[in-house]
Protein backbone atom coordinates (compact mmCIF):
# COMPACT_ATOMS: atom_id res chain seq x y z
CA UNK A 1 0.00 0.00 0.00
CA UNK A 2 1.27 3.33 -0.69
CA UNK A 3 1.10 6.82 0.73
CA UNK A 4 -2.67 7.79 -1.28
CA UNK A 5 -4.09 4.17 -0.81
CA UNK A 6 -3.23 4.33 2.86
CA UNK A 7 -4.60 8.21 3.42
CA UNK A 8 -7.82 7.03 1.52
CA UNK A 9 -8.00 4.17 3.83
CA UNK A 10 -8.06 6.25 7.08
CA UNK A 11 -10.41 8.82 5.30
CA UNK A 12 -12.97 6.09 4.07
CA UNK A 13 -12.77 4.98 7.64
CA UNK A 14 -13.57 8.01 9.06
CA UNK A 15 -16.43 8.30 6.58
CA UNK A 16 -17.89 5.16 7.77
CA UNK A 17 -17.49 6.22 11.33
CA UNK A 18 -19.74 9.44 10.40
CA UNK A 19 -22.02 7.36 8.89
CA UNK A 20 -21.98 5.04 12.11
CA UNK A 21 -21.13 2.18 9.35
CA UNK A 22 -17.84 0.74 11.78
CA UNK A 23 -17.05 -2.54 9.43
CA UNK A 24 -14.30 -3.38 11.83
CA UNK A 25 -16.10 -4.35 14.92
CA UNK A 26 -15.72 -1.30 17.03
CA UNK A 27 -19.36 -1.39 17.76
CA UNK A 28 -19.69 -4.40 18.16
CA UNK A 29 -19.12 -7.02 20.51
CA UNK A 30 -17.42 -9.64 18.95
CA UNK A 31 -13.21 -9.40 18.74
CA UNK A 32 -11.64 -10.80 15.58
CA UNK A 33 -9.64 -13.81 16.96
CA UNK A 34 -8.09 -14.63 13.54
CA UNK A 35 -6.81 -11.19 13.35
CA UNK A 36 -5.37 -11.31 16.40
CA UNK A 37 -3.63 -14.55 16.55
CA UNK A 38 -2.27 -13.36 13.18
CA UNK A 39 -0.52 -10.17 14.63
CA UNK A 40 0.80 -12.17 17.41
CA UNK A 41 4.37 -12.30 16.24
CA UNK A 42 4.35 -9.61 13.69
CA UNK A 43 3.24 -6.79 12.71
CA UNK A 44 2.49 -3.99 9.20
CA UNK A 45 0.53 -1.66 10.01
CA UNK A 46 -0.27 0.90 7.04
CA UNK A 47 0.49 4.31 8.81
CA UNK A 48 2.20 6.19 11.79
CA UNK A 49 -0.16 8.25 13.81
CA UNK A 50 0.61 10.97 16.24
CA UNK A 51 -2.36 12.41 17.82
CA UNK A 52 -3.35 13.71 20.82
CA UNK A 53 -4.06 11.84 24.44
CA UNK A 54 -7.47 13.27 24.34
CA UNK A 55 -10.02 9.97 25.19
CA UNK A 56 -12.20 11.62 22.70
CA UNK A 57 -10.03 10.82 19.92
CA UNK A 58 -9.03 7.39 19.78
CA UNK A 59 -7.35 7.14 16.11
CA UNK A 60 -8.36 3.28 15.59
CA UNK A 61 -12.00 4.40 16.28
CA UNK A 62 -12.07 7.55 14.19
CA UNK A 63 -10.45 5.87 11.37
CA UNK A 64 -12.70 2.66 11.71
CA UNK A 65 -9.13 0.70 11.07
CA UNK A 66 -8.62 -2.67 12.35
CA UNK A 67 -6.37 -4.41 15.10
CA UNK A 68 -2.57 -4.02 13.86
CA UNK A 69 -3.60 -1.29 11.12
CA UNK A 70 -1.89 1.64 13.09
CA UNK A 71 1.12 2.51 14.87
CA UNK A 72 -0.17 5.03 17.24
CA UNK A 73 1.83 7.14 18.64
CA UNK A 74 -0.20 9.62 21.56
CA UNK A 75 0.74 12.84 23.51
CA UNK A 76 -1.38 15.62 25.01
CA UNK A 77 -1.28 18.65 22.32
CA UNK A 78 0.17 15.78 19.84
CA UNK A 79 3.38 17.33 19.94
CA UNK A 80 6.96 15.62 19.14
CA UNK A 81 9.56 15.64 21.50
CA UNK A 82 12.57 13.10 21.27
CA UNK A 83 10.65 10.25 22.93
CA UNK A 84 8.13 10.43 20.19
CA UNK A 85 10.63 11.00 17.63
CA UNK A 86 12.05 8.04 18.55
CA UNK A 87 9.27 5.94 18.86
CA UNK A 88 8.39 7.52 15.04
CA UNK A 89 11.59 6.65 13.88
CA UNK A 90 11.63 2.81 15.56
CA UNK A 91 8.43 2.53 13.26
CA UNK A 92 9.46 3.97 10.48
CA UNK A 93 12.92 1.83 10.42
CA UNK A 94 11.79 -1.55 11.77
CA UNK A 95 8.11 -2.01 10.11
CA UNK A 96 9.08 -0.64 6.85
CA UNK A 97 7.42 -0.13 4.63
CA UNK A 98 5.43 2.52 6.33
CA UNK A 99 4.41 5.25 3.83
CA UNK A 100 2.20 7.81 5.61
CA UNK A 101 2.75 9.58 8.77
CA UNK A 102 -0.50 11.35 10.19
CA UNK A 103 -0.26 14.31 12.42
CA UNK A 104 -3.71 14.13 14.33
CA UNK A 105 -4.87 17.27 16.44
CA UNK A 106 -8.39 18.42 17.09
CA UNK A 107 -10.86 21.20 18.02
CA UNK A 108 -10.98 22.25 21.79
CA UNK A 109 -7.62 20.75 22.74
CA UNK A 110 -6.78 21.44 26.37
CA UNK A 111 -2.99 21.27 25.80
CA UNK A 112 -3.63 24.29 23.31
CA UNK A 113 -6.01 26.12 25.32
CA UNK A 114 -3.59 26.07 27.84
CA UNK A 115 -0.80 27.49 26.00
CA UNK A 116 -2.88 30.05 24.76
CA UNK A 117 -4.36 30.59 28.40
CA UNK A 118 -0.90 30.46 30.79
CA UNK A 119 2.11 32.79 30.01
CA UNK A 120 5.17 31.26 29.78
CA UNK A 121 6.25 33.67 32.23
CA UNK A 122 3.50 32.13 34.48
CA UNK A 123 4.18 28.27 34.47
CA UNK A 124 5.91 26.65 37.55
CA UNK A 125 9.02 25.76 36.21
CA UNK A 126 9.03 22.46 38.05
CA UNK A 127 5.84 20.83 36.47
CA UNK A 128 6.16 19.03 33.84
CA UNK A 129 3.38 20.61 31.62
CA UNK A 130 5.35 23.28 30.97
CA UNK A 131 7.10 20.85 28.71
CA UNK A 132 4.40 20.36 27.11
CA UNK A 133 3.27 23.85 26.36
CA UNK A 134 6.57 25.34 25.34
CA UNK A 135 6.36 23.20 22.39
CA UNK A 136 3.11 24.42 21.50
CA UNK A 137 4.21 28.10 22.24
CA UNK A 138 5.05 28.71 18.70
CA UNK A 139 1.50 27.88 17.41
CA UNK A 140 -0.11 30.11 19.63
CA UNK A 141 2.57 32.94 18.57
CA UNK A 142 1.08 32.44 15.02
CA UNK A 143 -2.11 32.37 15.97
CA UNK A 144 -1.93 35.88 17.65
CA UNK A 145 -0.68 37.57 14.56
CA UNK A 146 -3.69 36.30 12.07
CA UNK A 147 -5.98 38.35 15.21
CA UNK A 148 -8.70 36.15 13.85
CA UNK A 149 -11.43 35.52 16.22
CA UNK A 150 -10.76 32.24 17.62
CA UNK A 151 -6.88 32.13 18.81
CA UNK A 152 -7.37 28.49 20.46
CA UNK A 153 -8.62 27.23 16.97
CA UNK A 154 -6.38 28.76 14.86
CA UNK A 155 -3.50 28.08 17.28
CA UNK A 156 -4.76 24.25 16.85
CA UNK A 157 -4.32 24.31 13.12
CA UNK A 158 -0.86 25.85 13.38
CA UNK A 159 0.20 23.77 15.67
CA UNK A 160 -0.76 20.70 13.36
CA UNK A 161 1.03 22.01 10.57
CA UNK A 162 4.07 23.10 12.44
CA UNK A 163 4.63 19.27 13.83
CA UNK A 164 4.04 18.34 9.87
CA UNK A 165 6.94 20.54 9.35
CA UNK A 166 8.93 19.76 12.05
CA UNK A 167 8.90 15.83 11.18
CA UNK A 168 9.47 16.43 7.31
CA UNK A 169 12.83 18.37 8.54
CA UNK A 170 13.73 15.74 10.61
CA UNK A 171 17.28 15.13 10.17
CA UNK A 172 18.44 12.45 8.55
CA UNK A 173 15.72 9.69 8.45
CA UNK A 174 12.49 11.32 8.40
CA UNK A 175 14.24 14.02 5.93
CA UNK A 176 15.69 12.03 3.58
CA UNK A 177 12.49 9.39 3.25
CA UNK A 178 10.38 12.28 2.61
CA UNK A 179 12.81 13.53 -0.40
CA UNK A 180 13.24 9.95 -1.90
CA UNK A 181 9.03 9.93 -2.13
CA UNK A 182 8.97 6.77 0.52
CA UNK A 183 7.15 8.52 3.53
CA UNK A 184 4.49 11.29 3.03
CA UNK A 185 3.54 13.49 6.53
CA UNK A 186 0.29 15.03 6.45
CA UNK A 187 -1.99 16.63 9.31
CA UNK A 188 -5.90 16.49 10.18
CA UNK A 189 -8.00 18.11 12.62
CA UNK A 190 -11.01 15.55 14.07
CA UNK A 191 -13.65 17.54 15.08
CA UNK A 192 -15.57 16.52 17.88
CA UNK A 193 -19.03 17.75 17.80
CA UNK A 194 -19.54 16.05 13.99
CA UNK A 195 -16.53 13.59 13.98
CA UNK A 196 -15.33 14.61 10.88
CA UNK A 197 -11.50 14.68 9.95
CA UNK A 198 -10.26 17.95 7.96
CA UNK A 199 -7.23 17.97 5.79
CA UNK A 200 -5.17 20.55 6.86
CA UNK A 201 -1.41 19.77 6.33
Amino acid sequence: MNADEALKSLMDGNKRYLAGKSTYGWNKKTTDKDKREQLANTQNPIAIIVGCSDSRVPPEIIFDQRLGDLFVIRVAGNVVDGVVLGSIEFAEINLSPLPLLFVLGHNRCNAVTAAVNVAPSERCAKDQIANILHRIDPAVEEARKLNGPELVDDAITANIKNIVEQLKNSKPHLKEAVENNSLKIVGGRYDLDTGKITMVA
